[in-house]
């Protein structure tokens, strides 16, 4: 074969190795988006934002304002901001605008960040003012709180019941809270983020005011803290920024070869049974035909366009403690989530925030 065939033949195969390549990649883009790459995640909160009540389970600090900054970073690349946001808590810590009257009949919505509206402005703050503005004969408080699940929420409730007339109940939930115990800050968290001086923990602290500057400074030096700098972190991270079929590739890799690391089954179950007993706690408190569930679906589930079987089980048992009609569910989409992060963009709270808000009109009757 002469040069010139043989440098044809070498150029040809280039192409066809080429154009599979980008078909992969292509293609790649219509596979559910069933992972998580929490590792090049970093979240920065604002310092003495956060705080344990009873060394029991953690609020917000009463009278503050919260900045939350959501940043996905891979080796290599230019950070992205995917969430920053400003919000102020009332006088009890929750993530609303305005304060509760004691003796005024209350509808309680319990729930996890979904429910708090991590990432985004909270999603709550505009169900007040509509609640307000068409004179609800109810007042609302918002116990949602990010990375809790239901043995937090009873405990959180049960106190504030004992000085406040909780009427009713509204449960938002994913299949995530019901594997959660209760939710504290250790000191060294604490202490972490109120002087942010610890650069690769998983939480940072920051002024309300911090520059973007400033915050990407800090997570170059978590980065290098948590991956190393080597070539080949950088490479790999190049690859996962980039080529979404790679990203792909090693997250089901990365499922395979960690499966020993996730809940085992018997654990599990045992987490749920903790989780529903709080639940029913609930339920005997405030009665029965009192208590609505909102089942809201996450983002693998969204990608199918169904509840997982541990989902389904969930809101079964639910069902059987309440009577029938008071277990609602919102199943989002895709485009519903961002592009990294695993919680729900605008458009997916917006979607949630209508649900809750036709829930709650038919409590009210």
């Amino acid at each position: 074969m002469s040069v010139g065939k043989t440098t044809k033949a070498i150029f040809e195969i280039c192409v066809v190795v080429l154009v599979c390549l980008a078909l992969i990649e292509v293609f790649s883009y219509f596979f559910p988006k069933i992972f998580y790459e929490f590792e090049y995640r970093y979240l920065s909160c604002s310092r003495n934002s956060l705080h344990n009540i009873d060394d029991k389970y953690w609020s917000y600090t009463p009278n503050t304002q919260v900045r939350s900054v959501t940043i996905y970073k891979y080796p290599g690349t230019k950070p992205i901001i995917e969430g920053d946001v400003l919000f102020k808590t009332n006088s009890l810590g929750l993530v609303q605008q305005y304060e509760v009257d004691k003796d005024k009949p209350t509808i309680a919505i319990l729930g996890d960040s979904f429910t708090e509206g991590q990432l985004c402005d909270p999603w709550f703050f505009q169900l007040e003012d509509e609640f307000r503005k068409n004179n609800f004969r109810y007042q609302l408080m918002n116990f949602g709180l990010m990375s809790t699940g239901p043995q937090h929420w009873e405990l959180f409730l049960a106190d504030t019941a004992k000085d406040y007339t909780i009427s009713k109940v509204l449960i938002i939930f994913i299949q995530n809270d019901f594997e959660r115990g209760v939710s504290s800050w250790d000191q060294h968290q604490l202490d972490c983020i109120n002087t942010g001086v610890c650069a690769d923990d998983y939480w940072y602290g920051i002024d309300v005011s911090t520059s973007h500057d400033d915050i990407i400074a800090a997570t170059d030096a978590r980065e290098r803290g948590r991956h190393g700098g080597s070539l080949t972190t950088k490479i790999d991270g190049f690859l996962r920024r980039w080529l979404h079929s790679y990203r792909y590739l090693r997250a089901t890799i990365k499922s395979i070869s960690d499966a020993s690391a996730f809940m085992d089954e018997s654990a599990y179950k045992s987490a749920v049974i903790k989780n529903l007993d709080a639940i029913r706690k609930v339920v005997s408190e405030v009665g029965k035909k009192n208590v609505e569930f909102l089942a809201v679906s996450t983002r693998p589930e969204a990608e199918r366009q169904e509840f997982e079987e541990r989902t389904k089980s969930i809101m079964r048992e639910l069902s059987s403690m309440t009577s029938s009609g008071q277990m609602h569910s919102v199943m989002l989409h895709s485009h519903d989530f961002f592009e990294y992060d695993g919680h729900p963009n605008a458009s997916g709270y917006e979607k949630i925030k209508n649900k809750t808000a036709a829930i709650l009109t038919e409590m009210s009757r």
